[in-house]
């Protein structure tokens, strides 16, 4: 999980896939860390609806956060 992830995982729309309105709070220079190279993703990437599409698809049921 990057750290956009880590902050996304805290919103609603995290639990509803809702790629968009998760990506809405973030700082508009907000950048991220992976694990695969480039382990940097910059606010381009950071921003981009579709990545964390391609995420949410990875998972087979809900996404459920608990504190």
């Amino acid at each position: 999980m990057t750290n956009a992830q880590f902050a996304i995982s805290s919103t609603p729309s995290h639990g509803l896939k809702d790629s968009v309105g998760a990506i809405a709070p973030l700082a508009d220079d907000a950048v991220t860390f992976d694990l695969a190279p480039p382990l940097q993703q910059g606010p381009e990437v950071t921003h981009d609806p579709d990545r964390l599409e391609e995420w949410f698809a990875t998972w087979k049921g809900p996404i459920v956060s608990e504190p």
